[in-house]
C-alpha cells in the first residue's frame, strides 16, 4: 500500500523498524562468500515478507540497481542478481536504490539487464512498475570475464547502437572493463548478448592503478569529440574516479588526472556522473552541457555502505569534477537486514526499491528524490483523515486500510537499529509532508517533497498481511494536527513476482 501524509510536525507509521545491514566482511571487492551456498539451489520459497509490488527475482539473491541509461525507444539498467539455481554467494554493498533516476519520459517497452558474480538476467517491461523476467543475457564464459561478470552501464550511441560496459574479472583474479553488444539490435527486448572478442578487455589496470580495486564503469557521454566514462577506484585510502576518454569507443585512454578522489573515502564503487537542470524539472541527455546545468557526482562508499553525492562543475578543458562547497547528501540501500541463513530458509534474498525520479532542488543545493508516475496505476482502495488532534502518545488508527507491516517484529538475528535524515525545510507555515511506500517487508519513505528519503527492510511476523494497520501517532510534548491524510491499496502488477 501507499501512505502519503501532510502533516504540521510529523506522521510516521507505527513500530516501523529501519533496517539497512552495513558491515564489512574484509574482502576488497564486498563480496561476503560462503562457499557452503555456492551450489545451493532454493528448495522453497517462503511468501512471507515477499514484496507485491517491488521488484525481485522469483528465488535467490538479488542487489541493488546501479547504472542507467536514457534513450528515445529502450531504458537498460543494470544491477546485481542471481540467477535460478546459481550460487547462494551474497555480496554486501553500498549500492543504493537513489541510482533509478527516472526523471525521463521513457516509452512502454524497456529492457532491465541484471547481474550476479556469475550471470546476468534480463526483464521485461510495459512500464517502470511492472517487469517480466527473460532469459540470462551474460554470464562468465572468456578469459578476460571467466571469474566473474560484475556490475556496469549500459550507454545507447548516437546510430542507435546498445553497449554494455562492465566489469570482468579475469583469469588471474584482476578486474578489468568489458564491452558487450547485443546479438540482434532488432530484437526490441534485447535477448541475447555477445562479448566480442576484438577489444576485449577495453580497458586494463596499468601501474597507477590497483587492478583489485578497479570496477563498475559509467554510462558514456561525449565532450569536445571524446566519448567519455568513468571507473571507481581507490589509491591507497583515497577514493578515486578515473577518467577514460575515446574517439572510437573502442581503445579508450586515461587522462593525466582522475576526474575527482577525496582522501580517506575508501574504495569508491559504482560511479555514476550526469548533468541536471538549474532552469527546469526536465532530465537531460548525459552529454548535455551549458550554463543551465550542474553536475552530480555520486559513488558508493565501500566502508561506510553509504551513497554519496555531491553537486558540482565539471570543467571539460581541464577533464576536472570540482563540488559545490557543503552540498553533500547520503542515502542507504534496501538489501536484507536479515541473517544469511534465514535467507536460505525462505529461498530469496534482495529486491528493487520503486524507480524514482531525481531532480535539482530549487535552491540548487541538493537533489529530491520521488517515486515515478507509474507506481499511480497501481493505485485501488482510498482512504481519507482530515484535522485529526494527535494527542502525545495516543495513536489513532487509519481505518479501511491494511498496512502489511506496520508491526515490529519478533525475530531474532535482525539488524534493526533507528535511522533518520536531516531535512532542510522552511518551517514557516509549520507544516511538514510525508509520503511512504509499504509492502509486506520494505518500507520507503520521502519527506518533505522529495529532500530526504530512507528505504528500510523490516521483518512482521504477528501483524502481517490483512492483519497489519496503519495508524497515526505524536510522540512529541505537545498536541499536534494530522491537517490530510490520504492511504492507497496497491495492486501488484501484472506479470511481477509470480
Amino acid at each position: 500500500m501507499e501512505v502519503s501524509k501532510s502533516l504540521r510536525l510529523c506522521l510516521i507509521v507505527w513500530n516501523v523498524i529501519i533496517a539497512i545491514l552495513s558491515f564489512n566482511n574484509g574482502v576488497e571487492a564486498s563480496h561476503g562468500i560462503y562457499p557452503e551456498y555456492e551450489s545451493l539451489a532454493a528448495s522453497t520459497v517462503r511468501q512471507l515478507h515477499r514484496t507485491g509490488y517491488h521488484f525481485q527475482p522469483p528465488q535467490h539473491w538479488l542487489n541493488g540497481t546501479i547504472k542507467k541509461i536514457r534513450v528515445p525507444l529502450i531504458h537498460i539498467e543494470l544491477n546485481q542478481n542471481h540467477e535460478k539455481k546459481k550460487n547462494w554467494v551474497r555480496q554486501f554493498g553500498g549500492d543504493t536504490n537513489v541510482l533509478s533516476h527516472y526523471n525521463f519520459g521513457f516509452c512502454c517497452q524497456s529492457c532491465i539487464i541484471l547481474k550476479v558474480g556469475g550471470y546476468q538476467l534480463q526483464w521485461y517491461l510495459c512500464n517502470l512498475v511492472n517487469w517480466e523476467a527473460l532469459e540470462p543475457a551474460i554470464f562468465p564464459s572468456e578469459p578476460f570475464d571467466i571469474k566473474g561478470t560484475w556490475s556496469g552501464s549500459a550507454t545507447v550511441f548516437p546510430e542507435s547502437n546498445p553497449v554494455i560496459y562492465y566489469t570482468g574479472v579475469d583469469a588471474k583474479g584482476q578486474q578489468v572493463q568489458n564491452y558487450a553488444i547485443p546479438a540482434d539490435r532488432t530484437d526490441k527486448n534485447l535477448r541475447k548478448w555477445v562479448k566480442p572478442k576484438e577489444g576485449n578487455p577495453m580497458v586494463v589496470a596499468d601501474k597507477e592503478i590497483n587492478g583489485s580495486a578497479f570496477r563498475d564503469p559509467t554510462t558514456a557521454w561525449q565532450a569536445n569529440g571524446y566519448w567519455n566514462i568513468l571507473v571507481g577506484s581507490r589509491k591507497g585510502s583515497t577514493g578515486v574516479a578515473y577518467l577514460f576518454k575515446s574517439k572510437d569507443k573502442k581503445t579508450w585512454t586515461k587522462t593525466a588526472r582522475p576526474l575527482h578522489e577525496v582522501p580517506n573515502t575508501g574504495m569508491w564503487e559504482c560511479p555514476d556522473f550526469f548533468p541536471v537542470s538549474t532552469s527546469h524539472e526536465k532530465g537531460l541527455d548525459f552529454s548535455e552541457l551549458g550554463k543551465d546545468v550542474k553536475h552530480v557526482l555520486k559513488v558508493s562508499l565501500d566502508v561506510t555502505r553509504f551513497e554519496y553525492y555531491t553537486i558540482g562543475t565539471y570543467f571539460l578543458d581541464q577533464d576536472k569534477y570540482v563540488p559545490d562547497k557543503g552540498q553533500e547528501g547520503c542515502m542507504g540501500w534496501a538489501n536484507e537486514s536479515d541473517s544469511k541463513e534465514e535467507d536460505v530458509k525462505k529461498g530469496w534474498a534482495g529486491i528493487m526499491p520503486i524507480p524514482r525520479t531525481l531532480r535539482l532542488d530549487p535552491s540548487g543545493k541538493q537533489l529530491l528524490v520521488w517515486p515515478i508516475d507509474d507506481i499511480e496505476t497501481l493505485k485501488g482502495n482510498k482512504v481519507q483523515m482530515s484535522n485529526q488532534q494527535l494527542e502525545t502518545g495516543k495513536p489513532v488508527k487509519i481505518s479501511g486500510i491494511t498496512g502489511n507491516q506496520v508491526c515490529s517484529t519478533v525475530m531474532t538475528n535482525v539488524y534493526k537499529p533507528m535511522f533518520g535524515g536531516f531535512v532542510d525545510v522552511d518551517l514557516s507555515d509549520r507544516k511538514l509532508s510525508l509520503r511512504s511506500l509499504i509492502d509486506n517487508s520494505v518500507v520507503e519513505s520521502f519527506a518533505a517533497g522529495g529532500k530526504t528519503c530512507i528505504t528500510s527492510r523490516v521483518y512482521p511476523t504477528l501483524a502481517v498481511f490483512q492483519d497489519a494497520q496503519v495508524f497515526a501517532f505524536n510522540n512529541g510534548t505537545e498536541p499536534i494536527t494530522l491537517e490530510h491524510a490520504s492511504a492507497w491499496s496497491l495492486e501488484s502488477p501484472r506479470k511481477m513476482n509470480n
